[in-house]
């Protein structure tokens, strides 16, 4: 589940799995992106467009505990 304040590109493991060129307003949870895991390390980036005024995003995993240090952010999966 992601949003953005304003476009947005969401790239697993090297490929472009969700693109939105638009202005918009955050709203979390906006867009549903279906990611294709890996076993193992997964690398997700996320590009924020920024179009006037301040940038925001919100990123989520539904149902998996996500800890963080220093902008690494770790899945800790059952």
């Amino acid at each position: 589940m992601a949003g953005s304040n304003d476009g947005m590109m969401v790239y697993c493991n090297g490929k472009l799995v969700f693109q939105e060129q638009i202005k918009r307003d955050l709203i979390p949870d906006e867009n549903e992106i279906i990611l294709d895991l890996l076993q193992g390390r997964n690398h997700i980036i996320i590009k924020i467009d920024q179009w006037k005024a301040d940038w925001a995003f919100s990123f989520r995993l539904a149902e998996e505990d996500v800890r963080n240090h220093k902008h690494n952010y770790y899945i800790m999966s059952q």
